[in-house]
C-alpha cells in the first residue's frame, strides 16, 4: 500500500480505532451524503494518496454508502496521524455531529 506524502501507514492507535469502530455505521450514514468532499480534504491534508482516492471513486460507482465505508476502512489504516486529519476533514466539511460523536469534549 502506498503512503500519502511520506506518511507512515499502519493501523490507527487502539483508542482512535475503537472510536471509529464504535460508531462505524453512524459515520457511514453521515459521510455518504458527499464522500468525495471528504476524500478531497483527506488528500489535501496528506492523509490519502491518489491510490486511496481511486479506491473510493471506484466504490462510489456502486453507491455513496460504499464510498463512505471505503473511506473509513482506509482511515483505520492511516497510521498515527490519520485520525486527527480525519477529524479535521470532517470539521472542514461541516460534519459537526460526526466530529462531536468522535470527540465529545
Amino acid at each position: 500500500m502506498a503512503s500519502g506524502g511520506g506518511s507512515v501507514r499502519g493501523r490507527l492507535p487502539d483508542v482512535q480505532y475503537n472510536k471509529i469502530q464504535r460508531i462505524f455505521v453512524f459515520l457511514i450514514d453521515e459521510i455518504k451524503h458527499d464522500p468525495m468532499r471528504v476524500v478531497n480534504s483527506l488528500f489535501q491534508k496528506d492523509a490519502f494518496n491518489e491510490d486511496d482516492m481511486e479506491k473510493v471513486e471506484k466504490a462510489e460507482k456502486d453507491s455513496k454508502r460504499a464510498a463512505a465505508k471505503k473511506i473509513l476502512t482506509i482511515i483505520l489504516g492511516c497510521g498515527h496521524t490519520g485520525y486527527d486529519k480525519f477529524i479535521d476533514a470532517l470539521y472542514d466539511n461541516q460534519y459537526y455531529k460526526a466530529v462531536f460523536e468522535l470527540e465529545p469534549g
